[in-house]
């Protein structure tokens, strides 16, 4: 009865889920007369799979209250940017060519633009049995990366890239079961709303030093 009591526990101490948590930088506050005027895009998404579209317009909007919270810029509405890139017929990923940039930045007003991309989203699963006992590890990699971008040179103001990792392991023993497979959608848009956050944390941090 204790071995299996121990057993028993074992695996509920196996069973364990979340992303890895990145530790953030402290970042002192620009004061508003040095803030630089900032666009802020949507995400883009550049993996192979458009399923992750639907995730970016609601997870976007986060991006302009994470910038904000830095007291580092001065935000325009992001409605404005995709009124104008409308208008031009223009989109997030045609400002790559900085003469494009430099175009949509002076018709804004703006000093940079903010770039933001999902580059990746990798989901892995190892599993392992011993007699009635079974677990398995799933593992969401989500990659994504960040720019700042000044209009007038096509300078590189500030740039970001981070990985955050998601894993979720559950297990059985014979009919008692402990956990469950992951939601894959939640699990990346909490990978992706974290990601933002340390992105703009870092884009911030550089930018502060820079301006001091």
């Amino acid at each position: 009865m204790n071995r299996f009591v121990l057993f028993v526990m074992s695996l509920i101490f196996f069973t364990s889920c979340g992303s890895t948590k990145v530790a953030v930088k402290q970042i002192t506050p620009v004061s508003f007369e040095k803030r630089i005027l900032v666009a802020v895009g949507d995400i883009q998404n550049h993996t192979d799979s458009r399923k992750h579209d639907s995730f970016m317009e609601s997870l976007s909007g986060n991006l302009i209250f994470e910038m904000q919270a830095t007291q580092c810029f001065r935000i325009i509405e992001r409605q404005r940017l995709q009124s104008l890139l409308k208008e031009v017929n223009l989109s997030m990923t045609g400002l790559v060519d900085p003469m494009k940039t430099k175009e949509v930045g002076k018709l804004l007003g703006v000093d940079a633009i903010l770039f933001v991309n999902l580059s990746s989203v990798n989901y892995s699963s190892k599993k392992s049995s011993s007699g009635f006992a079974k677990s398995e590890t799933e593992t969401i990699e989500v990659s994504m990366d960040a720019r700042l971008v000044k209009v007038e040179t096509g300078e590189i103001l500030s740039a970001s890239r981070i990985v955050t990792p998601y894993t979720n392991m559950f297990s059985s023993f014979a009919m008692m079961k402990n956990g469950e497979k992951v939601d894959v959608d939640s699990a990346v848009v909490k990978c992706i709303d974290e990601s933002v956050k340390i992105l703009v944390n870092d884009i911030a941090w550089q930018v502060s030093n820079n301006i001091r």
